[in-house]
């Protein structure tokens, strides 16, 4: 996949941001074009990716905004039973959250708060996975939508309060 100056990507660790410019390096003789990348979260902070090992690392475009309905979509519809034992919990969200996938984060999201709902508190490892895959949601609607990082952690919060009517309720 070829990215262009401007284009909004995802970094599957390092989250949203955008092509400011493809610069040429050279390394022990060796010429290399780049994507430098200026991180959403961090404003003048830029990460220098391979053109050439962009999709080994899982370099995507963000969503289109006419995708994110089905992200608000996950996020109301039904929580699913994570792991009651920690280690297999902690297991299942990782193998998740590896990939980068947007609606499969927005799953942790929406599962990690109903298990919080159900059990009272998340533990030590399920806190920071949240707040991990709260941001990364949060960057990718802001990255698609051209608004700020809080603006947009405030509207998957606002989704998450909201849920789907019951089908009873038809």
């Amino acid at each position: 996949m070829h990215f262009k100056e401007g284009d909004a990507v995802m970094h599957p660790a390092r989250g949203a941001g955008r092509i400011l410019r493809i610069e040429e390096r050279s390394w022990e003789g060796v010429q290399t074009q780049y994507y430098v990348i200026e991180m959403l979260d961090q404003p003048r902070s830029t990460v220098r990716i391979p053109i050439g090992r962009a999709d080994g690392l899982g370099l995507r475009r963000t969503m289109p905004a006419s995708e994110l309905g089905t992200i608000w979509e996950v996020m109301q519809s039904d929580c699913e039973e994570l792991p009651t034992e920690h280690k297999e919990r902690s297991n299942l969200l990782n193998a998740r959250f590896a990939g980068g996938d947007a609606l499969r984060i927005a799953a942790i999201v929406r599962d990690l708060t109903g298990y919080q709902h159900e059990h009272g508190r998340l533990n030590t490892a399920g806190e920071p996975m949240f707040r991990k895959a709260l941001k990364f949601l949060a960057m990718e609607v802001a990255a698609t939508k051209g608004i700020d990082l809080d603006h947009a952690e405030l509207q998957v919060r606002a989704h998450l309060q909201e849920k789907a009517p019951s089908p009873d309720a038809a």
